[in-house]
């Protein structure tokens, strides 16, 4: 069924619930959310007790990426907010969201969806039914829905590492999850504490013990590329860096040229990886980087100590590779990440072991179906904001429902997916986190060409440059895909044009107003001045080895 008054289940009321629900409203869709916990938000709704499937952010955690970034595209973060948010801001700004398109009178608190299935007559109506308890009165029921948007994200069921002797240790081992919700942290106050991982998780960690304990290490098998969430002039370091001319830079130019500028004058500039022990294997654009402002700083103070990966547990302490000795600790924090699984779907809808890719046709529908009915919305690890991803997401699926665009044939979908892994194993160093992996661009411009979203950046050349110059040199924000087609915005323009004054705003109200745009300072310049003239070395390089060549 492809048309207005289909009903759609939404299961989650995190982010990517929460756009899933408004574009199903937007589109003329029935929808009904269920979501397990009493509250909206997700993960960034913090809580201290552990609830099986529910992810959740540690109590000091803020956003990695900057409010502009993190926008929906026709909804954007008040001027007041600062311009990165902690799990509170963050709450506060879905709640204005779910207000502001009265989304909570759709979804069913404290449900949790126990199974989805296909129906008896699938084959032909391709409707799933759905298996739900309220928790309330444990009574469960099973409903049928012509279309499921699972959006219970990736970040649900911890990855527990085992190493030899784990069994031994007389300390405690927790995940990182757990670590702000299940643990006294005063408790550990003046002793030592291994933290094993470099992710994100693994530095926010580390960072916050370091506090605490006497000492802090760091295991790690492999380093990762850590950048601050400050840029030039203080600037919010993705909002310089998200742009389509950079974007196209980046195309244009040699891989290995590239990521030597951003190595030397972004990841580096701040502090020397290799000199501070946590220098990768892989280049700079071959995985997600890490955001951390304050690792370097503790561990150039002697908090934090790197060491390699743990070669076994002892009693009262661990032996790191490379070392002879015991490394006495009383805490052990495994910032291990999570596997990606999705209990809730029968395995005749969507099949997945964890060492393999998750192959979805454009990370959102499995690839063993023909039909778009089932949908994973938020399956996805960009290198900018991640709620403007599942809306996007969230936009295609409704517009297939509604029969306003075409879902491909199944040998285009398998094709497109061998594709797809095989440049992100081309681009990216092959791990979890990083088969996930996309560039935020390239990704929200392929789903927007395809429901027709996409802004055609040359028709404003004339018409209204100032836009034009935005588009192609400013920040690439998610309110450019509601300037044309389905469902715009008449306010996509002024947000667009607005964004630096929201961030300015963010940082000093009284200074707001002032300054030019960012894109035109001498930081700018830079960039194009270093490529232009490394690339043309090499230029010079070739033809000289050419010229000796054909003279001898």
């Amino acid at each position: 069924m492809s048309a207005k008054g289909s009903r759609i289940c939404v299961v989650g009321a995190g982010a990517a619930g929460l756009t899933s629900i408004k574009t199903c409203l937007e589109a003329g869709l029935e929808v009904v959310c269920y979501e397990k916990t009493s509250n909206i938000s997700g993960l960034w709704c913090y809580r201290r007790e552990d609830i099986e499937g529910v992810g959740r952010v540690q109590k000091t955690t803020i956003t990695n990426s900057s409010k502009e970034i993190n926008s929906f595209s026709d909804f954007a973060i008040p001027k007041e907010f600062p311009n990165y948010l902690d799990h509170k801001k963050m709450c506060e700004y879905f709640e204005l969201y779910a207000k502001h398109f009265q989304l909570l009178p759709h979804i069913r608190f404290k449900h949790s969806v126990l199974k989805i299935d296909k129906t008896h007559d699938y084959d032909t109506s391709h409707r799933l039914k759905v298996v739900v308890q309220n928790s309330e009165d444990n009574s469960v029921s099973t409903q049928e829905f012509d279309g499921v948007m699972v959006c219970t994200g990736h970040h649900t069921t911890p990855r527990w590492p085992h190493f030899p002797g784990q069994h031994l240790f007389k300390g405690k081992i927790l995940h990182s999850r757990d670590l702000s919700s299940q643990l006294d942290l005063q408790e550990y106050e003046d002793k030592t504490a291994v933290v094993v991982g470099i992710g994100n998780s693994g530095c926010d960690s580390a960072v916050e013990l370091s506090y605490l304990c006497d000492k802090t290490y760091m295991s790690l098998r492999r380093g990762g590329w850590v950048l601050y969430r400050l840029g030039t002039n203080g600037w919010p370091i993705d909002y310089l860096l998200q742009t389509r001319f950079l974007n196209t830079i980046r195309k244009l130019f040699p891989f290995g040229l590239i990521c030597w500028y951003f190595e030397t004058f972004y990841f580096n500039y701040r502090f020397n990886h290799r000199l501070y022990g946590i220098e990768p294997n892989s280049r700079c654009f071959s995985e997600i980087p890490i955001i951390s402002d304050v690792l370097p700083t503790r561990i150039i103070s002697g908090r934090i100590a790197i060491k390699k990966n743990i070669k076994r547990f002892v009693e009262d302490g661990v032996i790191f590779e490379g070392d002879q000795n015991v490394t006495k600790c009383d805490l052990v924090v495994m910032a291990t990440g999570y596997h990606y699984s999705f209990p809730i779907i029968d395995e005749s809808l969507f099949k997945h072991t964890d060492s393999k890719p998750l192959n979805l046709y454009k990370q959102v529908f499995p690839e063993q179906l023909s039909h778009w009915s089932l949908a994973l919305i938020g399956a996805i690890q960009p290198n900018g904001g991640i709620f403007s991803l599942f809306e996007m997401q969230a936009r295609w699926y409704t517009m297939l429902m509604t029969g306003k665009c075409q879902f491909p044939s199944h040998d285009h979908i398998v094709a497109d997916i061998a594709s797809a892994n095989q440049i992100r194993d081309q681009i990216f160093y092959k791990s979890v986190r990083n088969s996930l992996g996309v560039d935020w661009i390239s990704y929200m411009d392929d789903i927007a060409d395809i429901i027709g979203v996409k802004p055609d950046i040359r028709q404003y050349l004339f018409s209204d440059t100032p836009l034009f110059i935005r588009l192609v040199f400013g920040t690439a924000l998610s309110y450019e895909y509601r300037l044309k087609g389905p469902n715009s915005w008449g306010g996509a323009r002024d947000a667009l044009m607005q964004s630096d004054y929201r961030v300015r705003y963010g940082i000093n109200p009284n200074e707001a107003k002032s300054g030019s745009q960012y894109y035109l300072n001498a930081d700018f310049y830079k960039i194009v001045f270093v490529l232009i003239f490394r690339m043309n070395c090499f230029i010079m390089k070739i033809r000289g080895i050419y010229r000796n060549s054909y003279k001898d």
